[in-house]
């Protein structure tokens, strides 16, 4: 499922979202509202989790403003 409008595109989490999600997973403000991850082990390790709790729930990521 893919969700968006003229402003933003969502669409369920994959592995190759890593690398993005990395440059702002550490910030400690995130940790108030989700996983806390330390280093790049804890972000594999709660990807797969997400992953693997596809078949129950949805993770989105959201890509931010749709390309003009």
């Amino acid at each position: 499922m893919i969700l968006e409008n003229e402003s933003i595109v969502m669409r369920p989490l994959t592995f190759d979202d890593i690398d993005q999600i990395e440059s702002i997973s550490y910030h400690k403000e995130l940790g108030e509202f989700g996983a806390r991850v330390k280093n790049r082990s804890d972000l594999t390790d709660y990807f797969n989790f997400c992953l693997n709790s596809k078949k129950e729930t949805i993770s989105f990521n959201d890509l931010g403003q749709k390309k003009q």
